[in-house]
């Protein structure tokens, strides 16, 4: 069990550093790249699919999900190229001498909604998917999940152990471990910040999750 929740709080700290701007690192399986546009070669759908076999999916289903990713695909071009499009011209907007602070406000306001849009237009992928596994089939994905979850935090989860030891023995959950080791980023020990950078610029491609401890757009979705 301590083991378990000191990976939670490593991804706690992960997650958390990325939302922070720490450094330039990507959140995991989630958000949106610099350009504005949103990381596309990886997610549930995808991590599904490689998975088929171990979830026991048959060929029915599993082309009725490679349906519903192909029609998806086309409208989640068309919300991406708004996204961007509004993102370049929030840039050009702060680019100016003088940024005129209503319509740098509006942007904001485009750019929220175009993100709601795109998310959800995702979820509405994601709830045509679940309805296609049976439960056993979620729960088998969810071990699976849990299974990956751990072992990509498992280097960083084994860096951090003193330093979690040392900095935060009083902390009741891995919630307020990892806002506590967060809180004392400057201070942790190299290996362990090292470590922490690598599963952040990793991370991307390899677990589908969440862009937040309890974000939507990942598999907890599901």
């Amino acid at each position: 069990m301590r083991w378990v929740s000191l990976s939670r709080s490593v991804l706690v700290l992960v997650v958390g550093l990325s939302v922070a701007g720490v450094s330039g690192a990507r959140p995991p399986f989630g958000g949106h790249r610099p350009d504005g546009g949103h990381h596309r070669d990886h997610g549930p759908e995808r991590f599904i699919e490689e998975h088929a076999a171990e979830l026991g999916l048959d060929d029915e289903t599993r082309q009725a999900i490679d349906q519903i990713v192909d029609e998806s695909r086309e409208r989640a071009r068309g919300l991406h190229a708004e996204l961007q499009d509004l993102h370049r011209e929030m840039r050009d907007l702060l680019s100016q001498d003088a940024p005129d602070e209503s319509a740098v406000m509006q942007q904001a306001e485009a750019i929220g909604e175009a993100e709601t849009e795109l998310h959800k237009h995702r979820l509405g992928a994601l709830i045509r998917i679940r309805a296609l596994l049976t439960d056993e089939q979620r729960a088998e994905l969810t071990r699976i999940r849990e299974e990956a979850r751990e072992q990509w935090l498992k280097p960083a989860t084994l860096a951090c152990q003193a330093d979690a030891d040392h900095f935060c023995p009083d902390a009741e959950d891995h919630w307020s471990r990892g806002r506590c080791l967060r809180d004392r980023w400057e201070e942790l020990s190299p290996g362990c910040r090292d470590a922490i950078e690598a599963s952040r610029s990793g991370a991307r491609g390899r677990l589908p999750g969440r862009p937040g401890p309890d974000g939507p757009g990942g598999m907890d979705e599901l």
